[in-house]
């Protein structure tokens, strides 16, 4: 049977730790910092004020609006962690729209995104198994895709006016469409992709284009986010950033601001 969801469920597991230690991180620099500028604000008191000097005022928020175009994917050999042998890894092209807040070097970033998740169709190995004795499910992808919103938490470090490494943590929930068909099959070797063939139609108690159950219908989306901002105009960012939101995807953003 296929385990498409245990596999998206383990490196859900993967990403959700790695963000908790990364917020976590985040967290306390950010508090390092306040301390910092505490220190440096109690120091400022204790000095006498200059005349005509002002304080310097605090960022403005500002909001966005942006779009997202991503490859998603996910290697053979991460697959075949879960089964003996897949017939290909995942990779696909995803696209979204962002909404972004703003204020000085923090953005808090709202988004939708589409993703057709579907591997290449063929035959999948359970493991443990060892065809021909034990032959695999012929697995057909009808459609597998998510459609998914989630929030990020995203950190800027300048490095120049226009560029600023871009790094951050977030959460989501995918719905999840489509179907993952399966269908028994015979084998005459172990070599399943080339000597394997589905049972025929009407076979008694044979799996036929059966729906599996293995797939939830909603997933669970965990962000880690690492990559440049690029800023060609005050109100104009365009990011090249890479990580992990469930699965594997690299990929560039822009956003407007108002």
């Amino acid at each position: 049977m296929w385990t498409n969801a245990r596999m998206v469920a383990w490196l859900a597991g993967i990403a959700l730790c790695f963000a908790i230690v990364f917020s976590t991180s985040l967290a306390g620099a950010q508090i390092l910092d306040d301390d910092d500028d505490s220190s440096a604000m109690d120091d400022d008191d204790d000095a006498p004020a200059a005349d005509g000097v002002v304080d310097e005022m605090e960022p403005a928020v500002e909001h966005g609006v942006g779009i997202r175009l991503r490859n998603v994917f996910v290697p053979q050999a991460m697959i075949e962690l879960f089964v003996e042998e897949a017939a290909s890894g995942m990779s696909t092209f995803g696209f979204g729209i962002d909404y972004v807040r703003r204020k000085g070097d923090f953005e808090l970033v709202l988004g939708f995104e589409y993703e057709n998740v579907s591997p290449d169709d063929g035959f999948y190995l359970e493991k443990g198994d060892v065809a021909p004795g034990e032959p695999p499910d012929r697995i057909v992808f009808d459609g597998l895709a998510w459609a998914t919103l989630d929030v990020a938490f995203v950190f800027h470090k300048e490095l120049h006016e226009k560029f600023a490494l871009r790094y951050g943590a977030g959460f989501g929930l995918g719905i999840v469409l489509g179907e993952v068909l399966q269908t028994d099959s015979v084998c005459t070797s172990a070599d399943i992709q080339n000597d394997c063939t589905v049972v025929p139609p009407g076979t008694p108690g044979a799996q036929i284009n059966d729906p599996s159950d293995d797939v939830p219908p909603v997933f669970p989306v965990v962000n880690i986010i690492l990559g440049a901002q690029y800023r060609p105009a005050k109100n104009i960012t365009i990011n090249l950033e890479g990580g992990m939101r469930s699965l594997f995807f690299v990929g560039l953003s822009s956003a407007f601001f108002f």
